[in-house]
């Protein structure tokens, strides 16, 4: 039930649920089952927390779930939710180390083809977005791509995120038209799946605006950025990191737009 209220942003609802599942979790009778239902329920929350912005507490879920693990599954996934953490409060060199560890570990027990292995991949482009390495990114996520073919892949959510950060890193790289074109088209595709107030529907509208506005077009970014900014207001609330960057670059076209204030000259 979190997991589905976590894919509709309901990061309240999820919050609750996870709560809920950590204090029955307690009362339960001590054994590896107890520990490792626990483990999953301290990753789960601590990555909603970490959407929520508060990143003290998700941490010390993830380093209580890390404590816990005994599966080797359950161990990246721990790893690999720690890193984006990481790199979510700017410790960029320690987020990398975590994602290293968890792809090297997912490979000696599973191979290459486990679907974590896709995610952790995604999250490596998503750093190499945050240090400016876009063409490094992009290596990435189209790695996490390649074995995404055919219809029955080309909708799905995770494929979908995925596209995103590939449009972003060519945004990076100033190939405007292609990541345009697939904003555009993940706009529609994440409205038809999630409704038009989705988080990644603002996703979209951040960097389609990115794209006006490098392309001169202060009007029409602005207006992106407004749509972008209601929607994560609503969904993240007034405090969060990315609110409060959608609105500084609101501001940012405003002051170009409405120009320095009147002042009236003195006399002589």
């Amino acid at each position: 039930m979190a997991d589905l209220q976590r894919q509709d942003v309901r990061l309240d609802d999820a919050l609750a649920i996870l709560d809920e599942a950590d204090a029955l979790l307690q009362t339960a009778p001590v054994g590896e089952r107890r520990a490792a239902l626990l483990a999953r329920t301290l990753i789960r929350r601590g990555d909603t927390r970490r959407l929520r912005a508060d990143f003290a507490s998700a941490e010390g879920d993830l380093l209580s779930a890390l404590q816990l693990t005994r599966d080797p599954l359950d161990q990246v996934s721990a790893v690999n939710t720690l890193g984006v953490l990481l790199k979510d409060t700017g410790r960029l060199t320690e987020a990398e180390a975590q994602y290293t560890a968890a792809l090297t570990a997912l490979e000696a027990e599973c191979g290459t083809s486990h679907p974590l292995s896709r995610r952790i991949l995604h999250n490596l482009a998503g750093l190499a977005h945050a240090r400016g390495r876009y063409t490094e990114g992009e290596t990435f996520i189209r790695q996490a791509l390649a074995p995404s073919h055919g219809p029955e892949h080309e909708h799905a959510a995770d494929i979908l995120s995925d596209r995103g950060v590939l449009g972003a890193l060519l945004v990076g790289q100033g190939r405007l038209d292609e990541a345009e074109t697939l904003f555009t088209e993940l706009r529609a595709h994440w409205t038809t799946l999630r409704g038009p107030r989705h988080y990644e529907v603002a996703f979209c509208e951040h960097h389609l605006a990115v794209v006006r506005e490098k392309r001169g077009d202060a009007p029409g970014a602005l207006a992106l950025y407004e749509d972008a900014l209601r929607k994560k207001r609503d969904i993240l609330g007034s405090e969060h990191p990315e609110v409060s960057e959608l609105v500084r670059y609101v501001n940012r076209l405003l002051a170009v737009k409405t120009g320095p204030p009147n002042r009236r000259s003195s006399s002589p």
